[in-house]
């Protein structure tokens, strides 16, 4: 039947307010809707693209009404072990070409979001998933630094954090580098570099010629701002 849904668009170019909007219109009057799921075990032991043809064929399984013919968003019908079996046409840009198409990407990232935000927010407090929602974020990225990655994150997405976190390590190497030679040339005695305890980690300790202990803490920054300490040591540093 013919169903006309102002505001329809791709989900990746509306707000989160629109997206959820559109979602109980959606449900609400959708001749039939499903939305399907792969755990992040599974997206790991095949690959993403296999993963995509197993929840994408999982989701038109489970409409309630059997359709004649799939839209499919994308050029790609199949991977090396899943395939979309039921009969189906490939839409390249579907979601900003079919309306069927951008109303299922809707129900997929505001589904997919929620659950992030309501139910692994409460099982891992720790990470504040109900905040970056699970996406590459700084904070997101900061929390896998301070807690490591729980059984809900894919090796395809740490592989990312663990590259981004080498970078970041050989910056501040770099950093630290720097500022001991900038101590050294006037006359500070250097006693330390990265020293840890239960505490954490201080960057460098140093000693003035008075015999005043100085312990630093080194950031570097993209741009040429200066920032106050107090931007980045904090009562627990």
């Amino acid at each position: 039947r013919e169903l006309d849904i102002p505001g329809l668009n791709d989900s990746k170019k509306l707000t989160e307010k629109k997206r959820e909007a559109l979602y109980e219109i959606i449900t609400a009057q959708a001749a039939a809707w499903s939305v399907a799921r792969v755990e992040a075990a599974e997206i790991d032991e095949m690959d993403i693209l296999n993963a995509r043809m197993l929840v994408m064929q999982r989701a038109i399984d489970g409409l309630s009404l059997r359709p004649e013919l799939a839209l499919i968003d994308g050029n790609r019908d199949h991977g090396s072990r899943y395939a979309i079996e039921t009969p189906h046409c490939l839409i390249v840009g579907g979601d900003g070409k079919s309306a069927s198409i951008a109303a299922a990407s809707i129900l997929a990232k505001v589904s997919r979001d929620r659950y992030v935000a309501e139910v692994l927010d409460k099982q891992y407090p720790q990470y504040q998933f109900a905040k970056h929602k699970g996406y590459g974020t700084k904070l997101h990225y900061q929390m896998l630094d301070r807690y490591g990655p729980c059984p809900e994150h894919r090796e395809t997405f740490l592989k990312k954090w663990e590259a981004r976190r080498g970078e970041t390590s050989r910056a501040g190497n770099r950093g630290e580098a720097a500022v001991a030679r900038y101590l050294r040339q006037r006359d500070y005695t250097l006693l330390a570099s990265q020293w840890r305890c239960r505490f954490g980690e201080l960057d460098l300790v140093a000693r003035d010629r008075q015999g005043t202990l100085c312990f630093v803490e080194v950031k570097l920054r993209g741009s040429g701002a200066i920032a106050l300490p107090r931007e980045f040591v904090d009562s627990r540093k």
